[in-house]
């Protein structure tokens, strides 16, 4: 790699993030501010990163479907329950066991899930029981289902409203009453933990039921309705109206995408085509996608515009590939620094220039590691930072963190590495549920880890230091600081 005189000259201080150019100066830490600065390199690929990228739709009842998605690269699946035999009854056990299988599956093949139950999946009109009542318990049903697999789900699709649930052609109107929409998504809000977002089938249906609300910035992640509220365009750029989307008299499509590109910054957009027409084009279906904050598309449907895009260019790229990798958020490398010399009881630091470069934002909860490693040994050091900050909008962020050195450490070559690993417990473990930075030649596929750089480890600076731990740019200037000598007693 090659070193970056822009990085060289770099002094910053701990775990700020900082606009691009802008350098603030901090004292000297003792040798500790002395860094070896590279540049890195992105990997111009679609990276298979969790709860991005694209779709496919697998029914509760598949038997093989997730293994299916597994095989061909795609880790994200919309799974879809069929209710049509409990328009009258409560769900079975039976039907919800398999629903769990389902989920089961999709766990064991590394796939998240987009959840979505209705009555008919077939095209038939007014398909639901006969009151909303019935439609809130079996919501209620689902309650401990979405409880176990809070780690794998995505979103929750409102569904149950008319064929598909996609909210037409109900026997609660078409679309349906506010009523019916507010007693749908109330009773997924109430079944689902409050951080499984909650995707309508219209922007306009997020404004009836908000009130004409929209989220603000400082309720991202809040656990409010309006943060948890998304939608699904199940006919992305098909006309002018994507057939329903678009329908709201006071807003064009314009106006719906410029509203979008708020409410989205940290809701979840799915979307599938299902027409052929010149809104799918480059650079138009680009520009769009990103005013989405785009996170997954279905790679199945509609076949034409699929094809369309894998036979298409725009700015020399094909336009297929830039869509695969700019789904949802990317995170790339711009430019690490580690210390130059480091001491077993002393201080490390660590700087890191990264930029989301994908059209959306990360919506997940993952935690942010610095992992020290030389042979066996193995030490964790979390980051006091949430990931789900590094968003698009930001720029290029920069990061210095300082760790403190246990004294045991073996003098040698140490790999330093950056893990996100999924904050679940039953998914912490899982390289296929950690994010991939989208730069050569720094993965670690087996560990889910991200190499940023080696560095020396050598003699002891005599503090006594027990573990490997954020500290404060202070506390490594005086960790670095080697201790007196006892001068020997006569």
């Amino acid at each position: 790699m090659r070193v970056s005189r822009k990085l060289r000259s770099a002094i910053v201080v701990l775990a700020v993030s900082v606009p691009a150019g802008v350098l603030p100066v901090a004292a000297s830490a003792s040798g500790v501010d002395q860094l070896t600065l590279t540049e890195m390199h992105e990997d111009l690929t679609s990276i298979a990163n969790p709860g991005r990228g694209w779709y496919m739709e697998v029914p509760s009842d598949s038997r093989s479907g997730f293994a299916t998605l597994a095989a061909q690269g795609v880790n994200v699946s919309l799974m879809t329950v069929n209710l049509k035999s409990f328009t009258s009854s409560a769900i079975s056990a039976a039907k919800l066991a398999e629903v769990r299988t389902a989920f089961a599956a999709a766990r064991q093949h590394g796939i998240s899930v987009v959840f979505r139950a209705a009555y008919d999946f077939s095209g038939k009109s007014k398909p639901e029981p006969t009151s909303l009542s019935r439609i809130e318990s079996h919501i209620a049903q689902f309650a401990p289902v979405f409880a176990e697999n809070e780690d794998l789900l995505l979103a929750i699709q409102a569904g149950f409203l008319g064929p598909w649930g996609e909210w037409h052609s109900s026997r609660f109107g078409d679309p349906p009453s506010l009523d019916a929409q507010r007693a749908v998504v109330e009773a997924l809000a109430a079944a689902a933990p409050v951080s499984i977002p909650i995707q309508v089938r219209r922007p306009m249906f997020i404004r009836g039921i908000l009130g004409g609300q929209t989220l603000r910035p400082d309720q991202a992640f809040d656990g409010s309705l309006a943060s948890r509220l998304g939608y699904h365009d199940d006919c992305l750029a098909s006309d002018q109206r994507d057939v329903g989307t678009y329908v709201d008299p006071q807003y064009t499509r314009t106006a719906e995408l410029a509203w979008a590109n708020n409410h989205l910054i940290a809701t979840p957009f799915a979307a599938e085509s299902c027409a052929m027409s010149s809104y799918s084009d480059a650079p138009n279906i680009l520009n769009e996608l990103e005013q989405l904050h785009a996170q997954t598309l279905n790679l199945d449907y509609y076949p034409g515009v699929i094809a369309k895009w894998r036979k298409s260019t725009w700015s020399g790229s094909n336009v297929f590939d830039t869509i695969a990798r700019s789904l949802g958020y990317r995170f790339v490398g711009t430019g690490v620094g580690v210390a130059s010399q480091a001491h077993a009881g002393g201080a490390l630091r660590v700087r890191l220039d990264l930029q989301n470069k994908g059209f959306g934002n990360l919506l997940q909860r993952h935690d942010v590691e610095i992992v020290l490693t030389s042979g066996s040994q193995t030490y964790v050091a979390p980051v006091d930072v949430d990931p789900r900050s590094w968003r698009k909008e930001a720029g290029l962020l920069t990061y210095d963190w300082y760790f403190s050195l246990p004294s045991d450490l073996a003098a040698g070559q140490w790999t330093v590495s950056l893990a996100l690993p999924s904050s679940y417990p039953a998914l912490r473990s899982r390289p296929a549920f950690a994010i991939r930075l989208a730069n050569v030649g720094t993965w670690m596929a087996g560990e889910g880890r991200n190499v940023l750089a080696t560095v020396p480890i050598s003699g002891v600076t005599g503090h006594k230091v027990a573990r490997f731990a954020q500290i404060s740019a202070a506390e490594a200037a005086a960790l670095n600081v080697p201790t007196p000598t006892p001068t020997p007693t006569p």
